[in-house]
């Protein structure tokens, strides 16, 4: 006779719970990795709009006009007429919302000439740049804040 044997009861539950807890791990992490990915997206877009935005100040013979507080969370090319002019060539990936504001007016510190702010609708938190009139540059990263609304 041949003897069979199978699992506890025991057995069973120490497995499942083991099961349970290795994949709330990795749920868990996922989430992070997700997160920092699109901390990312939005981090990569903001050098983008730097270089768009340097270049459109580096042209001497057509400057850009101010640009008032516009937002945008359309993928593909910005659609304020002033707001392009100033962001040349700068194209928003999915899921990405940008405000920017210009002021040329503005030749001291007490005031901003430069705002943008970048952020990714599915991310936890955004990047924002911010030049004042002095050419005093200030760059706040890992802003905390959730959605595009």
């Amino acid at each position: 006779m041949r003897s069979q044997r199978g699992m506890t009861l025991i057995e069973l539950m120490t497995v499942i719970v083991l099961l349970g807890v290795l994949s709330g791990l990795s749920i868990s992490t996922f989430k992070l990795y997700r997160a920092s990915a699109n901390y990312t997206v939005a981090e990569t877009s903001m050098q983008y709009a730097r270089r768009a935005i340097e270049a459109a100040l580096a042209r001497t013979d057509n400057p850009p006009d101010a640009v008032a507080l516009t937002s945008q969370t359309v993928a593909g090319a910005v659609v304020d007429a002033d707001a392009a002019e100033y962001l040349e060539g700068f194209y928003l990936p999915p899921n990405i919302r940008v405000d920017v504001e210009y002021d040329p007016g503005c030749n001291n510190g007490a005031c901003q000439s430069d705002y943008v702010q970048i952020k990714h609708c599915e991310g936890l938190e955004f990047v924002r740049w911010i030049r004042f009139g002095d050419g005093t540059e200030l760059m706040l990263p890992n802003l905390p804040g959730a959605g595009c609304i």
